[in-house]
C-alpha cells in the first residue's frame, strides 16, 4: 500500500497494483481515511493493526512543534482513544495486534497493551519500558511469533541490532 498527503487530514491510501496492471494502464482503487489530526501536522509514523481496522498514529498535537501523541482511528477517523503524549516517532504493531512498541526519543522501547472491551471501547495501558538505547527514528519490528523485537542499538557499527 502507499501513503499519501502525510501533511493532510486526509490519508490517501492505494491498492496494490500488480507488473500486468502497471502495463497495460489500468487505475488503482483507492479511499481516503479521514484522520482527525491538527491541520499541517507533521506524521512521525502510522501503521495499521494487523487484525483490526485501526490505524495508530504518532503525529504533533500542535501543528509546527515537536509535541508527539499517539492516535488510534478507526477507517470512519473516529478517535478510539484520547490522543496522549507519546514521546516517540517510531511504532510497531504486535503480529497478534493486542500490543504496540514506541520506540522513545531516550532511546528506550516502550510496549503498550491495547485491547478492546466487550462494550467495544478501546483501553491502552502501559506494560513495560525495555532500555534498548535505540535511536528515536530507528525501525523497530516484531518477530512474526510476537515474542522478539528487534531495534538497531545507537552505536550504528556494523551488525549492532539487539533483540529485546
Amino acid at each position: 500500500h502507499c501513503v499519501d498527503h502525510l501533511y493532510s487530514l486526509f490519508l490517501k491510501l492505494c491498492g496494490n497494483k500488480d507488473k500486468e496492471d502497471q502495463k497495460e494502464g489500468k487505475r488503482v482503487q483507492t479511499t481516503s481515511v479521514f484522520l482527525p489530526l491538527v491541520p499541517y501536522a507533521l506524521i512521525d509514523d502510522l501503521q495499521w493493526n494487523p487484525h483490526h481496522f485501526w490505524l495508530a498514529t504518532i503525529s504533533d498535537h500542535v501543528a509546527g512543534e515537536n509535541s508527539s501523541y499517539l492516535y488510534l482511528t478507526d477507517l470512519q477517523g473516529h478517535n478510539l482513544i484520547a490522543p496522549f503524549s507519546i514521546g516517540g516517532e517510531e511504532l510497531a504493531w504486535s503480529p497478534d495486534g493486542t500490543e504496540l512498541a514506541v520506540v522513545q526519543e531516550n532511546g528506550n522501547i516502550i510496549l503498550w497493551k491495547v485491547r478492546q472491551s466487550p462494550t467495544g471501547t478501546v483501553q491502552v495501558t502501559k506494560l513495560r519500558q525495555l532500555l534498548a538505547g535505540t535511536a528515536s527514528d530507528e525501525n523497530i519490528a516484531w518477530s512474526p511469533s510476537g515474542r522478539w523485537l528487534v531495534c538497531r542499538h545507537r552505536t550504528y557499527q556494523a551488525e549492532d541490532y539487539l533483540f529485546c
